[in-house]
């Protein structure tokens, strides 16, 4: 039995891109922050299904996609989520508590949390008289 792909949801960025419009316009009639999940699932996967979406052009998947096609879908999936980060870190100026945001800029963005460490090494001379 040979192995075969699923069928691409979506075959062109076009019909990606008015759902994810849809998305962001809904999140904001509503008052809610977009996330990448919320991104998912509007469009009808799941967070992994997204990232191998954004992937694809490296990770062999969407066979049936040409690269070009492949490309406007990888970069629909990076604007989206530019805007999404952009969203997450407004909340931390704007939220008393962002610990949330923080997780999910570390977990979706590769965000990071550095400790500078300054070492200086100092030689004593000690000596001793008898």
């Amino acid at each position: 039995m040979k192995w075969r792909t699923k069928p691409a949801k979506y075959e062109n960025a076009k019909q990606m891109q008015k759902i994810i419009d849809k998305y962001f316009e809904e999140c904001e009639e509503n008052n809610e922050f977009p996330t990448v999940t919320g991104l998912a699932f509007a469009l009808n996967m799941n967070r992994q299904d997204l990232i191998n979406y954004e992937n694809c052009l490296e990770n062999g998947r969407l066979l049936s996609l040409d690269d070009s096609a492949k490309a406007e879908i990888v970069d629909a999936i990076k604007r989206a989520k530019k805007y999404i980060e952009m969203c997450y870190e407004q909340r931390l100026f704007a939220n008393g508590n962002p610990a949330g945001t923080i997780f999910t800029l570390k977990n979706n963005y590769k965000w990071v949390d550095k400790s500078e460490v300054e070492q200086t090494n100092k030689t004593i001379t000690v000596q001793l008289e008898d």
